[in-house]
């Protein structure tokens, strides 16, 4: 259960106490992550090759209109949860008992903002949509809102740290859908037919979560109840503009590239960003485990709460920098080796957006280190301060660079967040961490990248010469020591 408390330390010191924490914290990261993280990863590469199928298949301008489907209904989608998911996973992780009656309660409340999210989204396809069938398009991809909220059939996995059957299950079916849209490029489809599988998917997806929930004995029944909507909707606005403002400046260049320069532009831009989003599995894996661990720990343990983040900041930046140092140097190699030349040029682009990772891994974890701790205002503040950075950016440079200005005011947005996160006080302290947190791995890769750059070596040598030299140079800063050792076995179950 996530409601296991953490064994008592002998009281030998301060420095045994940190290290009990950090093993045992090491211990449910890793223990959790690593199911999530088969899973992510299984599901990821599946998605991602039929994504680079289609990509081939539809070519820039089509799968630019495709994917700016997805950004001008992301903003919506935003609209029919008002972050009131994230509220609810935090509540059953603190009581894991109440979990029926919570996701019960907060079930109806959505079905309510489901209708007026897809009405809305009708609303301002009928103004903005560049032709009638891209209205249509939106239509019946809005109705996948409907059957959104299946993964509150599976709190209680979640909470009991039983996803095997789950991911194995969704597992199962993300092969089913790829074969359905396997088939329709076989049959040289219109893009109008992979919109429809759209729904399709998202009924049998909610189907599926019903199932395993009634092997668990969890019934869910949507309540009506408008005073516990009231208050609920008091703690829950502020997550949504936060996790809202979040999501448009994941999305809005893309919209605006389309307003601006046009799909093919869209297109090469949505091919570099798709290859980042092969990347971002780590975050969202590891972000995935240490919620539940982050927002138990904020009502247990203060001491506790510190040394998780601490941990999961330098994690995320473990990971991040060797990643992108990876991407900058081969960008060319691995648009070429994905795509076909019709994409060559966003070689430019997957570097400039590569430069992002790091600070994008560690944003992750402030984000929802702030959102798991209830601080969803100073979240809110944070993400619509990044948000007006990243929109200025994009209307000086999308003009001028159309996908390049795009991608560099991605990067410059998510390299913000630890910064603008220094002008929060709730959040000044998080914003330390995780720059400090950066600057080790960042001296480290930098000495790795130029040693790969001086040697020349092809894509996959220079995979092997950046992870030898990086670990080489963290030992040497200290970055890495014997207590980090501890962890990383802790993590992986190898316990003395």
């Amino acid at each position: 259960m996530i409601a296991k408390t953490l064994p008592t330390p002998r009281p030998d010191g301060a420095a045994e106490v940190r290290e009990s924490v950090a093993l045992e914290t090491a211990r449910r990261l890793g223990t959790n992550s690593a199911v999530l993280l088969a899973s992510q990863v299984f599901n990821t590469l599946v998605a991602g090759i039929m994504g680079l199928l289609l990509i081939r298949y539809l070519g820039r301008a089509q799968y630019g209109l495709f994917a700016s489907l997805y950004a001008f209904l992301y903003v919506f989608q935003i609209l029919s949860s008002l972050g009131i998911d994230t509220i609810v996973f935090r509540d059953v992780a603190r009581a894991p008992q109440d979990a029926a009656r919570t996701a019960s309660r907060a079930l109806g409340l959505r079905l309510v903002l489901i209708g007026f999210s897809m009405l809305a989204s009708w609303v301002a396809a009928a103004f903005l949509a560049p032709s009638a069938a891209y209205f249509w398009w939106v239509v019946i991809i809005s109705t996948t809102f409907l059957f959104s909220f299946y993964p509150y059939y599976l709190l209680i996995y979640d909470v009991e740290l039983r996803q095997g059957l789950p991911k194995l299950a969704m597992a199962a079916f993300t092969l089913a859908f790829s074969g359905a849209k396997l088939a329709l490029i076989v049959l040289h489809a219109p893009l109008s037919a992979f919109v429809v599988l759209e729904p399709l998917s998202a009924v049998a997806t909610l189907a599926l979560a019903w199932f395993l929930a009634r092997r668990m004995g969890l019934g869910l029944r949507p309540t009506f109840e408008p005073l516990h909507w009231a208050r609920l909707l008091r703690e829950t606005w502020p997550a949504a503009v936060a996790i809202g403002f979040i999501n448009l400046y994941y999305r809005v260049d893309q919209l605006m590239l389309l307003r601006l320069s046009g799909p093919e532009q869209v297109g090469l831009y949505g091919a570099s960003v798709r290859v980042v989003e092969l990347a971002n599995v780590i975050p969202v894996t590891f972000v995935a485990s240490a919620f539940p661990l982050l927002a138990r720990f904020a009502v247990e343990s203060q001491e506790h709460l510190e040394r998780a983040t601490q941990l999961a900041f330098r994690a995320m930046a473990w990971a991040g920098f060797p990643l992108a140092a990876w991407l900058f140097l081969y960008a060319e190699t691995v648009i070429r080796i994905l795509f076909d030349a019709e994409f060559a040029p966003a070689a430019g682009l997957l570097r400039l957006l590569a430069i992002s990772l790091p600070a994008g891994f560690v944003g992750s974890v402030l984000f929802n280190r702030l959102l798991s701790t209830s601080q969803q205002m100073s979240a809110a503040m944070l993400a619509a301060s990044v948000a007006a950075v990243n929109v200025s950016l994009n209307v000086i440079w999308i003009p001028r660079w159309q996908a390049e200005g795009a991608a560099l005011a991605t990067a410059v947005s998510y390299c913000a967040v630890p910064i603008l996160a220094l002008a929060l006080p709730a959040a000044r302290g998080l914003g330390w961490q995780a720059i400090s947190s950066m600057l080790r791995p960042a001296l480290g890769i930098a000495a790795a990248a130029f040693l790969v750059h001086v040697l020349g070596v092809g894509a996959l040598a220079g995979f092997f010469v950046l992870a030898v030299s990086y670990g080489g140079a963290m030992l040497l800063l200290r970055e890495w020591t014997s207590t980090e050792a501890r962890v990383l076995r802790h993590a992986c179950g190898r316990t003395p």
